[in-house]
């Protein structure tokens, strides 16, 4: 089963963290004391060093006296600027220090003339100045390599960025031009199925076949818009998983019996393997069945005709295991890392065969690790097979089994329903259902109009738009909310805004339901038949 790769999610680099203005200038001046600010050498063996070329100096010149004469300092000016330059400007000073006591001291004391004076002055003055100007031409030096160092890591980074941001945007249109086929896709069916229903007899077999294929293609649509939000949800960390106690073998046999017409469709065989014991977890109900939804029809994608899919449920250290096992296309052992990872695609040639988004697994790992679990994927290589292993930490202890009355949804009482929708179309749609159902059914087409015709026919149930002209769908909750005689009306928000944040919002506004569209009528049916006794509050 080769999966569908997500992409590896860009991160735009982190710069290095540059260090603060007081440790660069210690650090200048710790170079300005070791010279060229290159020598690893401990200060007191450089010292130790300059006084011994100190020494030294002293028996050269002493021995080239009658030779120099009048330029016997010549040989320690020089010492000084090699000194300086090796060792550093703090060895130098004392480096002439020693040079110049021991001129003093053994050579010219007591002095003969004002020249032998001068000549010594002349030294330590220019002993200094060299040592001086080395030091601080070092100095120079040393903020320059910092300074070109500097700018080449910036240059670097500027250059990293720039890959990154062209990488990006490749990214980027790659998955715009994957997204505009795989949206279009189901809009040609949907386009043939119509024009096939317009020129049928109502209720021939074609007819029949093709609102089968409209069905199809709007769940289609649906899901991998469904599947878009949760990715975006997942990454930002908006997802509120609603737990309670299930039977993960329970909601594995459901998932699968609905998965059953799929792998049927493309001759694929299922193998299931759940045990006799219940494995009781504290998980989101609806959620989970994402998961091994997500699971079954990965592997249904990338089984071939005739292939088989085995599905087994184990238990081990306090743990539940999902496993997912086909023999499809199988990954290639360069993916595996990859297969995880949001907008990326395995196969990113134009063909692409398989179609899809490329999210499912990208949500099966985000979902599963919200629940503490751990997802696992293993494949020795394309055409060779893959398993996707789920493991989940299951409840400390099995819960009572405890019976529900389902709620009968048969027989609902006539209601009078005011639609509040901005699109004509969906408006049309929704009070010919309603009507069929028996129900009295108005519309507005504007936030102001429905607040309006609210107060006049005081309906029952009010299934309103958010995104309205004039007065958005907050306000018109709010001001139904705050008339006295509408409070038994019933406020439904029907919206594409469908974030946990959206859902406060309705809540806080007056709404006593919200639902995202596009809305099973199943839903809105059930709904229907529960207003009576929520008593229309």
């Amino acid at each position: 089963m080769a999966v569908s790769a997500q992409p590896t999610a860009t991160r735009a680099p982190t710069p290095p963290e540059r260090e603060p203005d007081s440790r660069t200038h210690e650090r200048v001046e710790e170079a300005f004391e070791t010279g060229a600010g290159e020598r690893p050498t401990s200060p007191l063996v450089r010292y130790t060093v300059a006084a011994a070329c100190g020494a030294c100096m002293l028996a050269a010149s002493g021995a080239l006296e009658s030779v120099l004469h009048g330029f016997v300092f010549s040989l320690p000016v020089a010492g000084v600027a090699l000194v300086v330059y090796t060792l550093g400007p703090g060895p130098s000073v004392l480096f002439s220090a020693v040079v110049a006591y021991g001129f003093w001291r053994y050579f010219q004391a007591p002095f003969q003339s004002h020249q032998e004076v001068a000549r010594l002055a002349a030294f330590s003055v220019a002993s200094l100045s060299i040592t001086l100007s080395v030091g601080l031409l070092q100095r120079a030096q040393l903020r320059i390599r910092q300074e070109k160092s500097r700018v080449e890591r910036a240059e670097r980074e500027l250059r990293h960025s720039n890959a990154l941001l062209l990488e990006t945007d490749r990214h980027k249109d790659q998955f715009l031009a994957m997204l505009s086929h795989e949206l279009r896709n189901p809009l040609s069916p949907i386009r043939n199925a119509l024009a096939l229903i317009d020129r049928s007899p109502p209720g021939s077999a074609e007819a029949v076949r093709a609102r089968a294929i409209v069905n199809r293609q709007v769940i289609h649509l649906t899901r991998m818009v469904d599947d878009l939000l949760d990715v975006t949800r997942i990454s930002r960390g908006r997802i509120r998983l609603q737990r309670s106690r299930v039977d993960l073998a329970e909601v594995l046999r459901r998932t699968v019996e609905d998965h059953r017409s799929l792998f049927a469709s493309r001759n694929i065989a299922v193998e299931v393997h759940l045990g006799e014991v219940p494995s009781w977890l504290e998980a989101d109900p609806t959620r989970l069945s994402q998961v091994i939804g997500n699971l079954l029809q990965n592997a249904a994608k990338f089984t071939d005709p005739g292939g088989h899919v085995r599905v087994a449920l184990e238990r081990r250290a306090g743990a539940a295991v999902v496993r997912v096992r086909d023999d499809g296309a199988g990954i290639a052992p360069a993916m595996l890392g990859r297969v995880f990872e949001p907008f990326t695609q395995a196969d990113d040639t134009l063909h692409r065969s398989r179609g899809g988004l490329g999210l499912g697994l990208a949500l099966v790992k985000g979902l599963v690790e919200l629940h503490g679990g751990e997802v696992e994927v293993h494949s020795e290589g394309a055409g060779r097979g893959t398993e996707l292993s789920v493991q989940l930490p299951l409840a400390p202890e099995a819960p009572a089994l405890r019976m529900e009355t389902p709620v009968p949804v048969a027989s609902v009482p006539p209601l009078r329903v005011l639609v509040i929708e901005d699109n004509v179309d969906a408006a049309e749609t929704l009070r010919e259902l309603l009507l069929m159902w028996g129900h009295e059914v108005e519309v507005a087409l504007d936030g102001g109009t429905g607040l309006e015709r609210t107060r006049l026919l005081r309906p029952d149930v009010v299934l309103c738009d958010i995104g309205l002209p004039v007065m958005d769908g907050y306000e018109v909750a709010r001001a139904i909310r705050s008339d006295p005689s509408l409070a038994s009306t019933f406020l439904v928000a029907v919206t594409g805004y469908a974030l946990p944040e959206d859902q406060r919002r309705a809540a806080e506004a007056g709404f006593g339901r919200h639902l995202a569209k596009p809305v099973a009528l199943e839903t809105i049916e059930a709904l229907l038949a529960s207003v009576p006794r929520l008593g229309r509050a």
